[in-house]
């Protein structure tokens, strides 16, 4: 096992409004030297966000970083010399402070970190190693097993307008409000990547209940969640997520059952 180091690459639409999301992963190891570079596929990034540019343009600008930051990189010795790496020609493109990891297999490990803080077709999930099925996958197979699978819509676009994106939700089903139910992994060890996953879902969660869909009117964001071992980040989850209204169901029994409960006894008064 050895001690490396690992920057997120990160990328911001709008300098005005300094959002960004995450498009890549860098790992950097001092001795033995290591560097490595994983970046999101075009296809990936732009079914979840708003890049703003063409796709070629896109890549374009994805792949001049990349080319500058491994030419830098023969120079890195610390970690000190990858936080001053600084971007050339773009304050889109950025790097996040250097974190400290331990590597025990360096392919796998950067897989597995690109995996969990970046994705490829979706936006970042908890490691599941050890954890069973995804949350998305036990979600589907709870409705589907409680029958109320064929109550619900499945794969709805909504533009979420505090985030100014769109994202696909898993499911949908109405109460009086638009319901829009998402699953979602905050079980990471990594207590400030958990923040800010709660951070991203309490704000959708609040712009998608303050501002009602043309078509669907109000709204909610329900999440589907995978909480944390740990009683205090557990707790603080769900309080953001409660402050923020977003209802949130734990990924348990209990919590899949209420669901369940919920959707059978809406659909049924409103007639789905």
């Amino acid at each position: 096992m050895t001690k490396a180091f690992y920057s997120l690459i990160q990328f911001c639409p709008d300098i005005g409004r300094q959002e960004t999301f995450n498009v890549g992963l860098v790992l950097f190891r001092p001795e033995p030297h290591l560097f490595v570079v994983r970046l999101a596929r075009n296809s990936g990034v732009n079914a979840r966000f708003d890049v703003g540019m063409a796709p070629g343009l896109f890549e374009a600008t994805k792949q001049a970083f990349r080319n500058r930051l491994e030419h830098e990189a023969r120079q890195f010795r610390t970690p000190g010399d990858l936080a001053a790496f600084k971007a050339s020609g773009t304050n889109q493109l950025r790097l996040t402070a250097p974190r400290e990891v331990s590597l025990h297999d360096p392919v796998a490990d950067s897989q597995a970190l690109f995996d969990e803080l970046v994705g490829a077709d979706r936006r970042p999930v908890g490691r599941r190693a050890a954890r069973g099925p995804r949350v998305g996958t036990r979600l589907r197979e709870a409705l589907r097993d409680r029958a109320v699978l064929p109550l619900v819509e499945e794969k709805v676009q909504v533009v979420v307008p505090a985030l100014r994106t769109t994202m696909q939700v898993a499911f949908a089903y109405q109460n009086g409000r638009y319901n829009l139910v998402e699953p979602v992994d905050f079980s990471t060890r990594d207590d400030v990547m958990r923040q800010e996953r709660t951070a991203w879902y309490a704000l959708g969660g609040r712009s998608l209940f303050e501002e009602p869909d043309p078509q669907h009117g109000d709204r909610r964001l329900v999440v589907v969640a995978r909480l944390p071992d740990e009683p205090v980040a557990s707790r603080m989850v769900s309080e953001m997520l409660q402050d923020n209204q977003v209802h949130c169901f734990p990924l348990s029994d209990e919590g899949l059952d209420r669901l369940a409960s919920e959707i059978r006894t809406h659909a049924a008064l409103h007639h789905v």
